[in-house]
């Protein structure tokens, strides 16, 4: 890199490092207004507040950063031009492209990293934050509780039709992902009932995927008629393709 583009380099990143730094500040005390007062009735400390807006902040880059980047060209163009430091260059022989090859380079830069950051990071952002907020909330009534009365949602329901899997719990937990009272009725393509699952508990596993069942029963019914074959009784029991996602069902 010659001395004319490290110089124009220079002058550009102060100007966007400054820009880029206030929006990201007023965003972040706006996110604030709205949240820090839940996470201080919370009782959350000050290393979990800092973490949380850590978290929170590459949401902001993918709209901030053209703008910041528009804003800080305006910016180091402007000091430029007005100490006559283009003309300069310009009696030097050098091009308008030549002067300002380190600033296209650098914009070329931000569309790539603004790609990672739509296609990867903020998603994951975005949920670890929310995540991690629920986790406090839940920290902050759990006492001395069981976990499985925690976060409860009573008389969940969840129609999975691509599947034909209709769900009716009792109870949800939340925090531990586990359903009381739970009941499962499988359907055909036409409609017809073709087996209900009855269990006392059900819980998501989550490193594998799937449903587990606990002390209940399978009725095998027949697909014509829709009269009871058989009861199958279990005491525990995996449905792999039982893959519904919790989140998924209390959206």
């Amino acid at each position: 890199m010659s001395l004319i583009d490290r110089y124009v380099f220079k002058e550009w990143a102060v100007g966007f490092a400054l820009t880029l730094g206030v929006i990201v500040g007023i965003l972040i005390l706006q996110n604030m207004y709205d949240t820090l007062p839940d996470l201080l009735e919370m009782k959350a400390s000050v290393g979990e507040v800092v973490f949380y807006y850590t978290l929170a902040m590459p949401a902001y880059l993918p709209a901030i950063l053209p703008i910041a980047f528009l804003v800080s060209l305006l910016f180091s163009l402007g000091t430029l031009h007005r100490n006559n430091e283009v003309i300069a260059m310009r009696a030097s022989g050098a091009g308008l492209f030549r002067i300002s090859r380190s600033l296209w380079a650098a914009g070329l830069l931000l569309s790539c990293l603004l790609f990672y950051l739509t296609a990867s990071l903020v998603p994951m952002s975005v949920e670890r934050a929310r995540t991690f907020f629920d986790n406090l909330k839940y920290a902050s009534v759990e006492g001395d509780v069981e976990e499985r009365t925690r976060g409860l949602v009573y008389n969940l329901g969840f129609d999975n039709r691509k599947d034909g899997r209709l769900w009716f719990m009792n109870r949800f937990s939340q925090r531990a992902w586990l359903g009381l009272g739970v009941n499962v009725h499988t359907r055909g393509a036409d409609g017809q009932e073709l087996n209900r699952i009855s269990a006392r508990e059900a819980y998501f596993d989550d490193t594998r995927g799937y449903w587990v069942f606990l002390d209940g029963r399978e009725l095998l019914l027949d697909p014509e008629t829709g009269d009871p074959l058989r009861t199958i009784p279990f005491k525990e029991r995996t449905f792999e393709e039982f893959e519904e996602d919790p989140s998924l069902m209390l959206a």
